[in-house]
């Protein structure tokens, strides 16, 4: 699908949707690489289902290395694009995670035509996974439903300073080996069951921020509950986004979306799984709640 006003659409794998969600011609997904301890390369989203990848997570003693795109496959994607569109918005997850935007800044800086450069519009959501899939819906849909290039940039700003999102990981495995807590605190934390609630959004600056902990799988979920039911906008009028890593099948989705509708009654509820690059640090049994901020005018 290609339309008459002549925008593109560029992002990464982080949005962690669907194909059908990104199989236009107007739309260039570059995904980010993770390399494993054997020495093996996969690209996020092409090469692995996202229980394949985690089962190879579970059979190494260490986790894999995500990296960012080079600005040579972000250039290459630019290049093909402007020879048939006007514009390029090209959406990418929180520089403080990741040097992706970085990358796609470099790849626009490579074009030596000023006149082509100024067409490109690189924006840092300063978010992750779902969260960034939310932006990326709404521009996706404003430019489906032909708006004009300033209005698309528009929706955009108004999502990356209203939206965030609050979730818990199962077990501190992943933060442990990746480095982010120290082994004894690992320990302590799976043997008192403490779950961290953490958070990253419109409040953030990109930065993943610890809000709370909680003792029990269920009473962090309560907890997310909690938070979002208190800072959120409106939710009778609101989408829910909710993304996890559920893999084994010990726990039913369709509890947690009850007890979300029951506890938040929200307009409509949007399910994703966590992709392989924001799953190689959440592990699995991740869950988190996208949602609109209550913030003062």
């Amino acid at each position: 699908m290609s339309l008459n006003n002549k925008v593109a659409l560029v992002t990464d794998s982080c949005i962690d949707l669907d194909k059908k969600y990104h199989d236009y011609n107007f739309v260039r997904v570059v995904p980010l690489n993770i390399t494993f301890p054997d020495g093996s390369t996969v690209q996020d989203g092409i090469d692995l289902t996202i229980e394949e990848f985690h089962k190879k997570v579970d059979s190494s003693s260490d986790l894999p290395v995500t990296s960012q795109p080079s600005p040579e496959q972000f250039l290459e994607v630019y290049e093909e694009l402007l020879d048939d569109y006007e514009y390029i918005i090209s959406l990418h997850l929180s520089s403080e995670l990741s040097g992706t935007y970085n990358s796609a800044q470099l790849a626009k800086q490579m074009i030596d035509d000023e006149n082509k450069k100024i067409r490109i519009k690189v924006i840092d959501t300063k978010f992750a996974s779902l969260l960034e899939g939310f932006v990326y819906i709404d521009a996706l849909e404003a430019i489906k439903e032909g708006k004009p290039f300033e209005e698309i940039i528009e929706i955009i700003n108004k999502d990356c300073n209203s939206l965030s999102t609050i979730f818990t990981v199962r077990s501190l495995d992943n933060l442990k080996k990746g480095g982010r807590v120290s082994h004894l605190s690992a320990i302590l934390g799976g043997f008192l069951k403490v779950k961290p609630i953490m958070g990253i959004g419109c409040t953030t600056d990109g930065k993943i921020e610890a809000i709370s902990k909680v003792r029990g799988r269920n009473k962090s979920i309560n907890e997310l509950l909690k938070i979002v039911k208190d800072r959120a906008k409106d939710l009778p009028s609101q989408k829910i986004g909710i993304m996890h890593s559920l893999i084994d099948g010990d726990e039913d989705i369709n509890q947690i979306i009850k007890g979300i509708e029951d506890e938040l009654n929200p307009k409509e509820i949007f399910i994703s799984k966590i992709g392989s690059t924001i799953g190689t640090h959440t592990g699995k049994g991740a869950i988190g709640i996208v949602f609109e901020e209550k913030l003062e005018q």
